[in-house]
């Protein structure tokens, strides 16, 4: 398999080939990606395998800031002095069905706690929160340390994902 490369969606990426399985994804990213992004609404990034001849995506995530409510939290992610914790939402998160099933999942999440681990030392993020499309993505989440709260979105703690997500590289 290619080295997988990450770089910022462009103006320029062809986005029409892009088939996750899942509509709503696909139509986000086609019709709201960019403009979205444009917006300052999200940043969004595309994965694809380096050594394509024609660099076709095979991966995007879009991040976005945010604070949770304290109360919105379990009860291990909470911290008195705070009523809203500063977090980073991985919004938006699929594969091309052309590589589902190969293990790129953990790539795809990993390429993404690195971007959210690098702006952590320019800002403040306690948390890296999900919200995942389906019971395939919530496992993929709890793998990493994510837990479940109110309304199916997965909360993780900075610190332990960038270990969690470094452990299973090394």
């Amino acid at each position: 398999m290619n080295k997988l490369e990450c770089v910022p969606l462009a103006p320029t990426d062809d986005l029409e080939s892009f088939d996750c399985g899942n509509v709503a994804l696909n139509l986000w990213l086609r019709g709201h990606a960019l403009s979205m992004q444009k917006r300052r609404y999200s940043r969004v990034f595309i994965v694809r395998q380096t050594g394509d001849t024609d660099s076709t995506i095979v991966g995007f995530f879009a991040l976005s800031a945010m604070s949770v409510q304290r109360p919105q939290l379990q009860r291990t992610h909470q911290r008195a002095e705070l009523r809203e914790v500063p977090a980073i939402l991985l919004g938006k998160f699929a594969l091309d069905r052309s590589v589902q099933g190969r293990g790129l999942s953990a790539a795809l999440l990993a390429a993404a706690v690195d971007r959210v681990g690098g702006a952590t030392r320019h800002i403040g993020a306690r948390l890296l929160v999900a919200d995942p499309v389906d019971e395939r993505a919530r496992r993929l989440y709890a793998r990493y340390g994510f837990v479940i709260g109110p309304a199916g979105r997965m909360y993780a703690r900075m610190g332990e994902l960038l270990t969690s997500i470094a452990a299973s590289a090394g």
